[in-house]
């Protein structure tokens, strides 16, 4: 097996039961995915008024080292100050099969606890 893949797709189909931190019991949700070896960021849509966003957004990665790893955070957007954790998922070498498609707990982080799921599909071209 290479230690490379060619081509890597990322879909962040959408979240399941996040939390809420706005007024209202609902959030404005988007994903940052970040490529942890050169700080790569792309981001999603902002979906408004929800614990369930759908984005279906997709993130094309060329020439990825199976060492890499991704780490995708859920922020609630806030259009004065900052934006909220909602929770964060790591992909690493061990989900660079041929294809996912399935859902991945969300994790805290030092500062915030996290909860619900973010639905992800991911398709390798070796």
């Amino acid at each position: 097996m290479s230690n490379f893949i060619n081509n890597l797709t990322i879909t962040l189909v959408g979240g399941k039961n996040l939390k809420t931190t706005d007024i209202f019991f609902k959030s404005d949700p988007y994903c940052e995915i970040v490529r942890n070896s050169n700080a790569e960021k792309a981001k999603t849509h902002v979906i408004n008024s929800t614990k369930n966003p759908q984005w279906h957004s997709s993130f094309n990665y060329k020439n990825v080292d199976r060492s890499e790893s991704f780490t995708v955070t859920i922020y609630d957007y806030d259009s004065v100050g900052a934006h909220d954790f909602l929770g964060q998922v790591i992909l690493n070498s061990a989900h660079f099969t041929n294809f996912i498609d399935r859902g991945f707990p969300l994790c805290g982080n030092a500062n915030s606890s996290a909860r619900g799921e973010l639905y992800i599909t991911m398709a390798v071209i070796p």
